[in-house]
């Protein structure tokens, strides 16, 4: 059984990059997952989100990246509710 689901949303460490929110597509017969920002990634290269942590949000109001700290999945596909604002989409999150 696979630990990640396509639809959920992960924290992706790219090869010498940085820490990317990404949300999973499915599964290959190898192993490796298809990220809406990468193909074929190997699952160690994946972790799920922690409650708690700290990231930044992309205020629309503010047009600007505000400090905010992650309470949970929400309720629709690849969104968190925030301390500061519930059911933000995950391109709205950097880390």
């Amino acid at each position: 059984m696979s630990k990640f689901h396509p639809g959920s949303a992960v924290v992706f460490k790219a090869p010498d990059g940085p820490r990317l929110a990404a949300v999973v597509g499915g599964p290959w017969e190898d192993g490796t997952y298809d990220l809406h920002c990468q193909q074929r990634v190997r699952p160690q290269q994946m972790t799920e989100f922690p409650d708690g942590e700290v990231v930044e949000y992309h205020s629309t109001s503010m047009n600007a990246w505000i400090p905010a700290r992650l309470l949970r999945e929400g309720s629709g596909m690849a969104t968190f509710d925030l301390d500061c604002k519930e059911g933000v989409e995950i391109r709205r999150i950097r880390l």
